[in-house]
């Protein structure tokens, strides 16, 4: 993105300066050399990545070494992601698969005989790609094909198939899973692949060990607070693994930190919405969440992520909870006057109909917050505000007003 604000040619040293600092292990040329059998792959140092997978030097996670030095559990906050030296291909290119390789003839990319657009791939993810379909021709799973599906990765992370096959000799083969999970951490360059995701959930599934992956998201969320897909996993592992118990405390670590922070909000809200013995939400467990963000809203009055989960708590509160909510939504607004206590109060005035016993000067009420809100708090929003007001104006009318 700023290298588009650049001249051109700025932009183009810009360009070859980061090029110049790419590491090693993110070039297509620098491939994971395989091994003919699991005798020759013991026998034969492998590269630190490779080494990682099946148990060799560098496979430790320095910032779970820190968590368990520190005895902290997946209910705390997550230590800081610790600096690693990065597992790094070997040197050599895909002809270093030639050896291993010699008895398979490698089936081509068919792209018909006139291809108008054909992709420009390199030598190397050619050769293994015209490999791994010979592979998947063949059906082989063995520690061949495992080594050929992380060169393949390595240069295509998104590479499904690949993924797939993985798994695949994975199982055949009886590998140690938590190690795939901790090779898994050395694709952090790329957090936001689907399928590297989907790779994580079918291999921690088999494992079945909640905190290890409750840590591993904690200690993501530290350098991106909004992984969408990270998130995603999380609560997947809550509901398919558990961890409950500690992860209302973790969110409250969040909002502590950042009390803006719409993501946590969201996933407040999940737990409280789906928490095993816990849904519906109870009576209690709402009175607590609004109590919780009242406090929070005090901190940060503008801030929309606490208003909507207050908006998402009035939904679910029950009939005698209302008025309570009612007063405290008048002191609140008298207090800020903003557009989203406004909003909020001329809601809840509003929401009094669904409960059956709704006067007309509520409804009034609300229409003049609503005025309010259309003319002075929020005139960009000023057409949906209007027709809040006239939606309200009718039903007083209706009421006998």
């Amino acid at each position: 993105r700023a290298t588009r604000a650049l001249p051109p040619a700025a932009a183009l040293h810009a360009l070859g300066s980061r090029t110049a600092q790419r590491p090693a292990w993110r070039t297509p040329l620098a491939v994971a050399a395989p091994v003919a059998s699991h005798a020759a792959h013991a026998a034969d140092p492998l590269p630190r990545r490779i080494a990682a997978v099946h148990g060799g030097a560098g496979s430790a996670r320095p910032h779970a070494a820190a968590a368990a030095a520190a005895g902290r559990s997946s209910s705390s906050a997550a230590p800081r992601r610790a600096t690693r030296s990065r597992p790094r291909f070997a040197p050599t290119t895909m002809a270093a698969f030639d050896s291993a390789w010699s008895d398979v003839t490698p089936i081509p990319q068919d792209d018909g005989p006139d291809p108008v657009a054909p992709i420009a791939y390199s030598a190397d993810y050619t050769r293994a790609m015209d490999l791994f379909r010979a592979a998947l021709a063949s059906g082989e799973r063995s520690e061949r094909v495992l080594q050929l599906t992380m060169a393949v990765i390595s240069m295509n992370p998104a590479h499904y198939t690949a993924w797939l096959v993985r798994r695949q000799c994975l199982d055949a083969l009886g590998k140690d899973l938590r190690r795939e999970l901790a090779m898994l951490e050395d694709f952090d360059e790329n957090p936001k692949v689907y399928q590297l995701w989907w790779h994580r959930r079918v291999v921690a599934e088999k494992i079945g060990d909640a905190a290890k992956e409750l840590e591993y998201t904690a200690s993501v969320f530290e350098e991106d607070a909004k992984n969408y897909h990270c998130w995603a996993h999380r609560q997947w592992v809550l509901r398919t693994l558990g961890g409950w118990e500690g992860e209302m405390a973790y969110i409250d670590t969040l909002l502590t930190s950042d009390v803006r922070n719409n993501s946590a909000w969201n996933q407040r809200w999940f737990v409280i919405t789906n928490r095993e013995g816990a849904t519906p939400a109870s009576e209690e467990v709402l009175q607590e969440e609004v109590d919780y963000t009242f406090g929070k809203i005090a901190q940060a009055p503008t801030n929309e992520a606490a208003w909507n989960y207050l908006r998402g708590l009035c939904k679910l509160a029950t009939a005698p909870m209302i008025e309570g909510l009612l007063q405290r939504c008048r002191a609140t607004h008298e207090e800020y006057n903003n557009r989203h206590s406004a909003s909020m109060l001329a809601t809840l005035l509003e929401s009094k109909a669904t409960q059956g016993h709704t006067a007309a000067e509520d409804l009034v009420a609300a229409a003049a917050l609503f005025t309010r809100l259309q003319e002075e708090l929020d005139p960009v929003r000023a057409k949906y505000w209007s027709t809040r007001r006239e939606r309200a104006e009718a039903a007083a009318s209706a009421d006998g007003m």
